[in-house]
């Protein structure tokens, strides 16, 4: 456990200095999938959410689909939120498939921010689902896959 710390600064450092060797421009779309971290609309603080912080500062448009309260699937830790799976994927192939949303994949970056209703009170910690970690772990795995 003592090293998580250091290979979490470790990974974010990796990130920035690869992002950072892009051309100027080169993200031109954010995509945000996920929780209230991630939430544009029901921000708990009361400040500016990340993804409009981050979109601002790459000049990129930003096109939000995370809720408050969601999950990665509902089918691993039920809650009456719109999850990741069921309810913002769908969201995002719908207006793919309609045409609304076009989008280059050389220029767009996707992003997930999931897990604290996966794993905290009523959840995982609390023994209230029978999903264990490795079940949440995958579901943000087969993310990437879709």
């Amino acid at each position: 456990m003592k090293f998580a710390i250091p290979a979490t600064i470790v990974a974010l450092a990796s990130a920035v200095q690869a992002v950072e060797q892009l051309p100027a421009g080169t993200i031109k779309n954010l995509v945000t999938f996920g929780d209230s971290y991630t939430d544009i609309v029901s921000v708990g603080d009361g400040g500016t959410a990340w993804p409009v912080y981050a979109a601002g500062y790459a000049h990129a448009q930003l096109f939000p689909f995370a809720k408050s309260g969601a999950t990665c699937s509902n089918n691993i830790t039920s809650r009456p939120f719109p999850s990741v799976f069921e309810s913002q994927l769908p969201a995002y192939f719908s207006e793919t498939k309609n045409g609304t949303l076009k989008l280059d994949a050389e220029e767009t970056l996707y992003t997930l921010w999931i897990g604290t209703n996966d794993v905290g009170a009523n959840a995982l910690l609390t023994g209230s689902d029978n999903a264990s970690i490795v079940d949440v772990v995958e579901c943000t795995i087969n993310w990437v896959k879709v």
